[in-house]
C-alpha cells in the first residue's frame, strides 16, 4: 500500500472485494465515494436540522410579556415569563425526549461510521478518491447548509 499520495486507475477501497483495475472502475468508485461524501454532509445538516425544529418546539411554549408601567405587579418593568400550558403527562414528555435522543444517537452512529469510512478512503493516497471526498464534501455543504447561517461549531474537531 501506498503511504504517499500516488495517481493510478488501481485501488482497494474499504473492502477487499471493492478493488479497482480499470479507468471505469475508477470512474465508478469516485461517484459512489463521492455521493457518499454529500450524504454525509447531508446527515450532519439533517441531525442539526432536527435540534433546531426541538428547540423551536421547545421556544413556542414559552413566550414573554412586557408590562407597562400602568401595572402594577411590574416597579421595573421587567419582562417576565409565562409558560403556556402543555398537553400530555410528564411521563409522554419524557418518553418523547428519550426518542429523540435515541433517534439522535443513532443518526450519530451513522455518521461517525460514514466519516471514518471517508477518511479510510482518503487513507489509500489515491488522489482520484482524495479529490471525490473533497469535491462531494464541498458539494453536500453548498446543498444541505445554503441557508444556513454561518457559524463555527467549536465541538466539531474532524469531519
Amino acid at each position: 500500500m501506498q503511504m504517499y499520495f500516488y495517481v493510478s486507475n488501481e485501488a482497494t477501497i474499504l473492502f477487499k472485494s471493492w478493488q479497482v483495475y480499470t479507468w471505469g472502475g475508477m470512474l465508478g468508485s469516485c461517484i459512489a465515494v463521492l455521493v457518499i461524501a454529500v450524504a454525509y454532509e447531508g446527515l450532519k445538516a439533517l441531525r442539526l436540522w432536527l435540534v433546531e425544529l426541538a428547540n423551536r418546539k421547545t421556544a413556542t411554549h414559552h413566550s414573554t410579556l412586557s408590562l407597562d408601567t400602568t401595572t402594577s405587579l411590574a416597579t421595573d418593568n421587567q419582562p417576565i415569563t409565562v409558560e403556556t400550558p402543555r398537553l400530555g403527562s410528564y411521563w409522554t414528555k419524557r418518553r418523547l425526549q428519550v426518542a429523540f435522543h435515541l433517534l439522535q444517537a443513532f443518526l450519530h452512529l451513522v455518521q461517525v461510521t460514514i466519516g471514518y469510512c471517508l477518511m479510510l478512503i482518503s487513507m489509500t493516497y489515491n488522489v482520484y478518491l482524495f479529490i471525490s471526498i473533497v469535491l462531494g464534501a464541498a458539494i453536500g455543504y453548498l446543498i444541505f447548509n445554503f441557508t444556513r447561517p454561518i457559524v463555527v461549531d467549536a465541538n466539531e474537531q474532524c469531519h
